[in-house]
C-alpha cells in the first residue's frame, strides 16, 4: 500500500496517481506539483525577494522591518477534543511578540478543558514565551519565510504557464 507522495498519508484505496507518484486526492497531487516546481526555483530569486521583504514596511502595522514569517502556537481543549497547531504571521518583530503573547494568553484561556489539554497546554504556552523571549536574531531569517516565497513563486509560474497555455 502507498503512501501520498505529499502529505505521506497511507493510502488504503484509489488515490491520485502522476508521474511515478501516488496522492491520495487531488489537492495533494497540485500541492505536489507546486512543492516540485517550488525546489527548481533558483536561489538567485530567491533570495532578490527573501531581501524585498526583510527590508520593506511590516504588513501588520506599516511600521520598519525586518519583516520575517513569525510563528505562534494555540491549543483548543473541550472534554473530549483538543486541537493544537501552529500558525504563521508575516510581520516586524514586534507584531511577532505581540501574536505570541496573544497566543499565549488564548493557551491560557482555552486549553486547560480537555484531557490532551492538560499535557499540550503548558507546552504550548512554552513555545509562546520561548519565541516571545528568545526571538530569533534580526540578520536571521527563517527557513519558513524562504519555502514561503519558493512556493509563491512556483504558483505564479503555474498560473503563468496555465495562462500561456489556454491562449496558445
Amino acid at each position: 500500500m502507498p503512501n501520498c507522495a505529499y502529505c505521506t498519508q497511507f493510502i488504503l484505496f484509489g488515490g491520485v496517481k502522476e508521474d511515478g507518484l501516488t496522492y491520495c486526492n487531488d489537492n495533494c497531487q497540485a500541492a505536489g506539483l507546486v512543492m516540485n516546481v517550488a525546489s527548481q526555483v533558483p536561489s538567485v530569486v530567491v533570495s532578490e525577494q527573501l531581501l524585498a521583504i526583510r527590508r520593506g514596511n511590516c504588513p501588520k502595522c506599516g511600521g520598519p522591518g525586518p519583516v520575517d514569517l513569525h510563528t505562534s502556537h494555540i491549543i483548543n481543549s473541550y472534554i473530549i477534543v483538543t486541537s493544537w497547531g501552529s500558525r504563521f504571521e508575516l510581520s516586524c518583530q514586534r507584531c511577532g511578540v505581540k501574536k505570541r503573547l496573544w497566543s499565549t494568553l488564548h493557551c491560557m484561556l482555552m486549553g486547560w478543558w480537555g484531557v490532551y489539554g492538560l499535557v499540550m497546554t503548558p507546552i504550548q504556552i512554552m513555545r509562546n514565551l520561548g519565541g516571545a523571549f528568545r526571538p530569533p536574531k534580526l540578520e536571521d531569517t527563517t527557513p519558513q519565510l524562504e519555502q514561503m516565497i519558493r512556493v509563491n513563486i512556483a504558483q505564479q509560474a503555474l498560473i503563468d504557464q496555465s495562462r500561456q497555455s489556454t491562449k496558445g
